[in-house]
């Protein structure tokens, strides 16, 4: 009989064996080249991509990112993607396979360089799929045609993600199924049912359960903006993230589809990857670790209050032998900077809240302006009743109403209390919320969340990523992706102390010569955006609210 000691020996040298082939393939994954394919505007395979030049794809969150691929002139694809009048589609589509992920986007042009030195490249410049987005209008009533809108607005009320889901499943229903327009090709008899045939429809929604959406609830409201327009504040507000993914033959079905997929079709879905609203981390210390927390909104219902759990649950995945990924009831990755650490270079920016106050409004509550209207003419009535003057009331209700029309409840204005005392006594005072026709309204309301998410202070940091004990990658592939809240620190932050959130941007890029790399944003993106450029986004959505205003008014 064997003593028990040589076992346990012999089964941990197993186990350590096991664990070193683990290590050294997730070491070789890491340098593997990413599968890039180049695809007709059918969807027709044309080539893989080898012998670059050099690449790099951008995954943003609920934003568009760029990608690039350099080509020398002479190569097969290049010839393909150049000879634009021989093509029978001039749409080119690109997929980018790494570590799980799917990076899948349309052409946005293609350049054909002449460099001093004689030589000569090609570089095709792509815009990904979330782009798609911005291109599908949601319209007041998706089924009656143009020039027949009624009512005026697309309201829809319930669970963020499936509400925005159901929006978008709609109006994408309209356009695939040609309801107010003949289909592309009309002689084909299967246009004409695309509508009521989804496996047809380019664009699919992720299918979800209202029942189990456990999203904040939100009231969404559109008259022709793109989806992308009314959902970002929503998807900001919410803590949701869009998740876009061409589907491939060969690849597996998503949940819930029964019916079959072809080729190229866009699968749109939106999922929680924050956590805020239930619990999270949303900091730490170096000696202590993450800090499990959990947000909620105060009783202006504009600060959000931070504290901490007690009692956190523990998600059942981390039990899981051999499981790869984050969820965001428990974050656990940190990035640390120091003399041996997968940082190679990075920054970290913070940038302090301004404005402390946020005044809106214009127009009288509802109610009020017919209130005092309706009291003006009875009065008037009242007295031409006696002198045997009929109308008088009308008359002196359009006499005054400049004097008493938008005076009453026109404005509004929420300050905050956190806000001030952290900013001390010398600071910006007032600011103003876009897109608020009325204070007291619920999308007033939503106006001053808007505003003060907008003048809060931020924090970005961005690392370039070299080995290290964690991985980039979709759950099951990496230890994080797109979305996931890590840790990062960098030497020269706060001391003992790092930052929590959640990955908003990651870059993927190779040259010749050089092996594929990460770069991470960790953060707000926009808080090295240039003032003016900020001021310029800012002024869209304002003047977008002026034309909404105007429609109702």
């Amino acid at each position: 009989m064997s003593d028990p000691i040589e076992k346990l020996d012999k089964h941990l040298d197993e186990v350590w064996e096991r664990l070193q082939h683990e290590r050294l393939a997730r070491v070789a994954r890491r340098s593997v080249r990413p599968l890039i394919r180049l695809w007709d505007g059918d969807w027709n395979f044309r080539g893989v991509v080898a012998g670059e030049i050099d690449f790099s794809f951008e995954w943003r969150m609920n934003d568009v990112g760029g990608g690039f691929v350099k080509l020398p002139h002479d190569h097969y694809l290049a010839l393909w993607a150049m000879g634009v009048y021989k093509r029978p589609t001039r749409n080119i589509h690109i997929t980018v396979d790494k570590d799980g992920a799917r990076w899948g986007g349309r052409m946005q042009s293609a350049t054909l360089v002449k460099n001093e030195d004689g030589t000569r490249h090609v570089e095709l410049k792509f815009l990904d799929d979330v782009k798609e987005l911005d291109h599908v209008h949601v319209w007041p009533n998706p089924f009656l045609p143009a020039g027949v809108q009624f009512p005026k607005a697309f309201i829809l009320a319930g669970p963020s993600r499936y509400t925005l889901k159901l929006a978008l499943f709609i109006n994408l229903m309209r356009l695939s199924g040609n309801f107010w327009h003949l289909p592309d090709n009309p002689l084909d008899p299967r246009t004409w049912v695309e509508g009521i045939v989804p496996h047809l429809w380019p664009i699919l929604v992720q299918p979800d359960s209202l029942v189990m959406d456990d999203s904040q609830w939100c009231i969404i409201s559109s008259r022709f903006d793109s989806w992308m327009e009314m959902a970002r504040p929503i998807l900001q507000d919410a803590g949701l993230m869009i998740v876009t993914r061409r589907w491939i033959e060969g690849d597996p079905k998503p949940k819930g589809y029964l019916f079959p997929l072809r080729t190229g079709q866009l699968i749109i879905d939106i999922v929680d990857k924050s956590g805020v609203y239930e619990q999270t981390a949303t900091g730490g210390t170096i000696f202590g670790g993450m800090w499990r927390t959990v947000t909620r909104l105060g009783d202006n219902l504009v600060d959000e209050v931070i504290t901490d759990v007690v009692n956190p649950v523990e998600p059942a995945e981390y039990s899981l032998s051999q499981f790869l990924g984050t969820k965001p009831a428990q974050p656990w990755v940190v990035f640390r900077d120091g003399d041996i650490s997968p940082v190679k270079s990075g920054s970290w920016t913070w940038e302090p809240a301004t404005v402390v106050q946020i005044n809106a409004g214009g127009r009288s509550a509802p109610g009020v302006n017919t209130f005092i209207s309706a009291n003006i003419q009875l009065v008037g009535n009242l007295i031409g009743a006696v002198f045997l003057m009929n109308g008088i009331g009308a008359i002196a209700d359009t006499a005054l109403k400049p004097l008493y029309e938008d005076i009453f409840l026109a404005f509004g204005s929420i300050k905050s209390p956190f806000r001030s005392a952290k900013a001390g006594w010398s600071h910006y005072h007032e600011g103003w919320a876009d897109g608020a026709e009325t204070s007291y309204s619920l999308s007033g309301l939503v106006a001053f969340r808007q505003a003060f998410w907008e003048t809060r202070s931020r924090s970005k940091v961005t690392v370039d990523l070299e080995g290290g004990p964690w991985t980039i990658g979709t759950e099951g592939q990496g230890h994080c992706w797109l979305g996931d809240r890590v840790g990062v620190t960098l030497e020269g932050m706060p001391r003992g102390q790092y930052e929590v959130h959640q990955i908003s941007g990651l870059v993927l890029a190779g040259s010749r010569g050089e092996p594929v790399k990460w770069s991470m944003t960790v953060g707000d993106p926009r808080t090295d955006q240039a003032p003016i450029e900020r001021l310029l986004n800012q002024s869209r959505f304002f003047f977008e609210a002026i034309k909404k205003l105007g429609v109702w008014s």
